[in-house]
């Protein structure tokens, strides 16, 4: 893995508020991005920064599943003029939050921002952090290759800065982030229920690897939260009718992760055991 240098990336508030209208920037990136709760909305629309081309999110929680966020993807050649309309949209009734990137110079046209509007929908269609309103997959349309390349580089940052303003809508296999002895598969085994798992740690969390095994059923004294939580692991399809992992998926915490796989509140730090058997307390510690 190529190794990644220091980027410097600094945030402007606006009224001196972490939860007004806050700017977000980028060293030697001539992008930029404005976050505001929606009942901001016109003070931001006076900034510079929503007068131009540009993508936004609307972002709210799901009435459905609370753990997961609704998002809207969009794009316009005036940010601020587009999120008005959307404002009067009673289908957008789901909407708390926004984020918009644009741009310091003229670099961004219509034909970029459609470019960037579509490539981000098609990344966050099967995102496992969110549920996306737009409707599915889109074309990408057509661009020079330098313009992909220079939009391409545009989303590379764009995805940099949007965790650092509150949003993480992707996930990376960054293990090379933890120390070396944390980066290892890991195992759990459990024959009551019948339980055989894989994965491993992540600065965020933990990662639980396609193919593993989950208990078939909970313990009734299993918290709701993580009942909820199990529930949604089946009918979201990320475990089959099997009890069969069908793809990864990254839990909050080690313990998070064997709870919901064994249906009973468990500590991942002593069943997450390495190839030797040594568990994750013993290897920590």
């Amino acid at each position: 893995m190529k190794s990644k240098r220091g980027i410097s990336i600094s945030q402007y508030l606006t009224s001196g508020d972490a939860n007004g209208v806050v700017c977000g920037y980028l060293s030697n990136w001539t992008g930029q991005c404005v976050r505001f709760p929606r009942n901001l909305l016109k003070s931001a629309q006076e900034r510079d920064e929503l007068q131009r081309p540009g993508v936004y999110f609307l972002i709210g929680s799901d009435p459905d599943d609370l753990s997961q966020s609704l998002v809207y993807v969009g794009e316009s050649e005036n940010l601020a003029e587009r999120l008005s309309n959307h404002a009067r949209d009673a289908k957008k009734e789901f909407w708390e939050k926004t984020i918009v990137f644009s741009s310091k110079d003229e670099i961004l046209t219509k034909g970029h921002v459609r470019y960037l509007e579509t490539r981000l929908i098609n990344e966050l269609t099967n995102a496992k952090r969110l549920n996306l309103v737009n409707n599915g997959a889109l074309k990408d349309p057509k661009l020079p290759e330098i313009g992909r390349d220079e939009m391409e580089a545009y989303l590379d940052n764009l995805r940099l800065l949007m965790p650092m303003m509150g949003f993480d809508f992707w996930e990376e296999d960054d293990r090379d982030l933890l120390p070396k002895k944390q980066r290892q598969l890991l195992f759990a085994k459990l024959t009551r229920p019948s339980v055989e798992a894989k994965g491993y740690l992540t600065p965020t969390g933990f990662k639980v690897l396609a193919g593993s095994q989950m208990g078939r059923e909970p313990r009734p004294s299993f918290s709701k939260g993580y009942k909820a939580l199990r529930d949604r692991l089946i009918s979201k399809g990320f475990v089959g009718v099997d009890f069969q992992f069908v793809s990864d998926y990254e839990f909050s915490s080690p313990s998070a992760a064997i709870s919901i796989i064994a249906g009973m509140s468990l500590n991942g730090r002593d069943y997450w055991k390495d190839e030797r058997g040594r568990s994750l307390n013993e290897m920590e510690s």
